[in-house]
């Protein structure tokens, strides 16, 4: 039997279908192969004629799914979390803890966010030209860079003192002897002019 003959014949030999348009039936119109009217929900997409739906992933449909309760698909921007977002907090806007993207903003996701100078995807190498801060390498970071020449770097204790002190014991630097006398600062061998 022609298979669009034998489905006609199983649709018209049940009792109680829902619908049934003969030739016309398929998965993706208003009625089904199986003779029930396509609905959101049932797992068969209605995409032709009047059907609208995007999706339909049947009893998965719903908040959080890929599939929405309207049978559409679940997009960055719409407030609700799809399983392929890290995030969606119902707008586009960066800045807000939710990028664009729905990609969870801050540092290590790869993506230069509000705030950072860099993002690497902290990688662990803070002397790759973006700490693991999201920072750019500097002196005073408390990251050690080689690229920077630098020894050591204790962040905000990093001090030159011992290391001026140092010079000055070994006679690496010429003292200067500083001395304020009205105000003016004088240096060994400097005449001070009075102020006007």
């Amino acid at each position: 039997m022609h298979e669009r003959a034998l489905r006609r014949w199983v649709c018209a030999a049940r009792a109680g279908e829902g619908c049934d348009d003969g030739v016309n039936n398929s998965q993706n119109a208003a009625c089904t192969n199986v003779c029930a009217v396509n609905v959101c929900g049932d797992g068969a997409i209605y995409n032709t004629g009047d059907g609208a739906e995007e999706c339909d992933s049947g009893d998965n449909n719903g908040p959080g799914q890929l599939c929405n309760a309207m049978c559409k698909v679940n997009v960055c921007g719409d407030g609700d979390k799809s399983p392929k977002e890290q995030c969606d907090d119902g707008n586009n806007a960066p800045g807000d803890g939710c990028s664009a993207s729905c990609v969870l903003e801050g540092c290590g996701n790869q993506i230069v966010d509000p705030g950072e100078g860099c993002d690497d995807g902290a990688d662990g190498d803070n002397d790759d030209g973006c700490t693991d801060a999201c920072t750019i390498p500097s002196c005073g970071d408390g990251f050690v860079q080689a690229s920077l020449n630098e020894a050591c770097d204790l962040g905000g204790a990093n001090s030159n003192a011992a290391r001026l002190y140092a010079r000055l014991r070994a006679g690496g630097l010429r003292r200067r002897v500083s001395s304020t006398k009205g105000g003016a600062v004088r240096r060994r061998g400097e005449t001070s002019q009075p102020s006007p």
